[in-house]
């Protein structure tokens, strides 16, 4: 269970990124949820958090 940790630490960083960059390139939900295959939910919740202080 452990060894699988990083992988998935790696995962979030990576699709937070990928979120984060289609977020700047002015895509819609709907683009970046088909791009990345994340839910709106989850795409909303990177957003909010990229944007707090």
């Amino acid at each position: 269970m452990i060894s699988g940790l990083p992988r998935v630490i790696v995962k979030v960083q990576d699709d937070t990124v990928a979120v984060i960059k289609m977020l700047i390139a002015k895509k819609s939900y709907e683009e970046i949820a088909q791009a990345t295959g994340l839910d709106l939910k989850v795409i909303v919740g990177i957003k909010e958090i990229f944007e707090s202080d």
